[in-house]
């Protein structure tokens, strides 16, 4: 009798010492702290535009120039060359007019004068640049996973099993005494 109950208490006493053994060790889940950070989606359109005017001035000019008899020696010959370039010069004579501006060829055929003259209006000339940049950022995000180990049971409540552990190997120790 007193080895079965020996056999119980020890029994006790272990079965005692599993549970005091998960009573501690067991915990909660470890919980996740989580953290996005976000990296942010940008679109930059820059367009430099440039613009440029010249102005040219008022334009009056003109040219005259003699032309001389031809001479060969042979007056046959002379008289027919000068007849065709005379002919010839006089069919070049022009005149021409486009808004403000003009040009005019004139050939004098007797004072043998070959005379240009242009009368152009002041001009403008215009220039336009563009240029444009086009930029584009994109977002992201970024997950952070920490895990941070949370206790379930508090130390004050470890404290006390473990004094309950100790004090239910007394109990068991003291029964083994009196009975044994």
């Amino acid at each position: 009798m007193k080895k079965t109950l020996l056999k119980h208490c020890f029994s006790l006493l272990l079965l005692m010492l599993i549970v005091l053994y998960v009573a501690t060790g067991c915990k909660s889940k470890k919980s996740i702290f989580e953290q996005d950070t976000n990296i942010k989606d940008s679109l930059r359109n820059e367009l430099f535009e440039s613009y440029k005017k010249e102005v040219n001035k008022k334009v009056a000019d003109s040219i005259a120039k003699i032309l001389p008899i031809i001479k060969t020696g042979d007056k046959n010959c002379d008289s027919i060359c000068n007849e065709k370039c005379n002919e010839l010069l006089e069919q070049a004579n022009f005149y021409k007019q486009s808004g403000d501006n003009n040009y005019k060829l004139l050939f004098d055929k007797h004072k043998r004068l070959l005379s240009f003259t242009a009368n152009l209006e002041e001009t403008i000339s215009e220039f336009q640049t563009k240029k444009e940049i086009k930029e584009r950022h994109f977002v992201r995000t970024v997950k952070i996973t920490t895990k941070v180990p949370v206790k379930f049971i508090p130390f004050w409540v470890q404290v006390l099993a473990w004094l309950g552990g100790i004090f239910c190997i007394f109990l068991a120790w003291r029964f083994g005494r009196i009975f044994i």
